[in-house]
């Protein structure tokens, strides 16, 4: 399942949760893109076993938290919800 995530936070370092989502994820999901631009960032995160999805957004909401972000939008597999 891809899970897109869209944040408009300002000064969050991208990289840095990337490679905590990497970590936090390793063997059931990856990193497949992400880029930043004048109006926010983005991360796609693709997740291998869907029946861990919940797991999953439960530790992407903490790594964005951990790491200052207050809005983002999450895209997973078409449901999209608020941070």
């Amino acid at each position: 399942m891809d899970i897109f995530i869209y944040s408009t936070t300002p000064g969050v370092a991208r990289d840095e949760i990337e490679d905590a989502l990497e970590a936090a994820h390793e063997g059931v999901g990856e990193i497949t893109g992400g880029g930043a631009g004048e109006n926010g960032w983005n991360i796609d995160l693709c997740v291998s076993d869907c029946q861990k999805t919940e797991e999953v957004l439960h530790v992407l909401r903490d790594v964005l938290r951990r790491h200052g972000v207050m809005e983002a939008t999450i895209d997973a597999g078409g449901t999209g919800f608020s941070l």
